[in-house]
């Protein structure tokens, strides 16, 4: 196998892995709000280790066309929010119904759907988490500028019978290079964990 296909392969392969999404427990938030207006039922949100978070509702979903005479025109989601919370935890009161939220915070979104009704509905929330080592990120960079030199090495060697032996060192020396960023990349793989959310419901 050429150092080309095994990097592609480890890529592919070894940079990046999905962990379990962790639990969430259903302690109860602490936050002093008033009884919900008629019509109207309570939610209160919080989200583990993320106490900036935003909540927003998500009003309306639709879609962004462009104009007509755009002939290869790009079509786009649109989304109009509400925001409901700058911090957490958080109490507001929303209509009887299905209740769709997206809680935010450091770049990273986590969008549930509630049922509010008479009794207060509670939610606790844990935000997907996206995790870029920097010695993954220095591997694979070391792995893909290799190819490159490589490929300067064998122009070099195959253009001039004097330069082939330094053709192959460089060669040698960018496939040396390639094969510790490939190690560094699938030792310090990026790795994601999806988000989590509980949500329940206690009488008054």
């Amino acid at each position: 196998m050429t150092l080309r296909a095994c990097i592609v392969s480890c890529c592919l392969l070894g940079c990046s892995s999905s962990l379990p999404p962790l639990d969430v427990d259903h302690t109860t938030p602490r936050v002093a709000s008033p009884a919900a207006s008629p019509g109207n039922g309570q939610v209160v949100i919080d989200v583990a280790d993320a106490p900036d978070a935003r909540v927003d509702e998500i009003v309306a979903r639709g879609k962004l066309e462009a104009p007509y005479w755009i002939r290869y025109g790009a079509t786009r989601d649109l989304t109009l929010t509400k925001t409901q919370c700058m911090h957490v935890p958080c109490a507001f009161d929303a209509p009887y119904g299905k209740l769709d939220l997206d809680v935010s915070a450091g770049g990273e979104h986590q969008p549930f759907r509630l049922t509010v009704d008479e009794t207060p509905t509670y939610a606790r929330v844990r935000l997907p988490d996206h995790e870029r080592p920097a010695l993954g990120i220095l591997g694979w960079t070391l792995a893909g500028v290799s190819l490159g030199v490589m490929g300067g090495g064998t122009a070099m060697a195959l253009s001039d019978d004097h330069l082939v032996v330094p053709g192959a060192v460089t060669i040698g020396t960018a496939a040396l290079v390639g094969i510790v960023g490939v190690i560094l990349g699938v030792t310090h793989p990026f790795t994601f964990r999806p988000g989590t959310v509980a949500a329940w419901s206690v009488p008054r």
